[in-house]
């Protein structure tokens, strides 16, 4: 796409410009907000205040896509329950049912409906929760894998 006689824009522009459009034609300004970068320690303030993290991820038209999502990590370590898509690392971080809900990328009515399951089922969102926080601190803790190396590399 090129903007008014000047450069090619990125295709994530032409992306960000639908969303926003269909953001207001839906009215969603009170329900709906877009922070943009933030501190980490912003972003942890807002971590803290959810109930529910949800990243539906895609691969884009040109291909790329998030590998392994940072921020379903830093969703899980915070204990929270997490509800992404079954594309690229992201069923290796996710074990579906357990620490988290996969659904089909693209699968709106999938993802509504798992939301939708969260919301009405606290009890399931506090035992996913506790399920990837728990999960995180087994496969993910820094610490715990740099150990596990040393432990390997001693052994041979």
């Amino acid at each position: 796409m090129r903007g008014r006689g000047g450069p090619e824009l990125p295709l994530y522009v032409n992306d960000y410009i639908e969303i926003k459009s269909r953001h207001r034609r839906l009215d969603l300004g009170d329900c709906v907000q877009f922070l943009g970068p933030l501190p980490f320690a912003r972003v942890l303030e807002c971590y803290g205040r959810a109930e529910i993290f949800v990243l539906p991820c895609v691969v884009a038209k040109d291909g790329s896509n998030d590998i392994t999502p940072n921020s379903l990590l830093e969703a899980m370590a915070m204990g929270l329950p997490v509800v992404s898509t079954r594309i690229t690392a992201i069923p290796e971080i996710v074990e579906d049912g357990r620490s988290g809900i996969l659904v089909p990328p693209k699968d709106s009515d999938a993802l509504r409906d798992q939301i939708a399951r969260l919301i009405d089922d606290p009890g399931l969102r506090r035992w996913l929760g506790a399920n990837a926080r728990k999960q995180v601190e087994e496969r993910f803790d820094i610490e715990t894998n740099i150990r596990a190396y040393v432990d390997l590399f001693r052994a041979s």
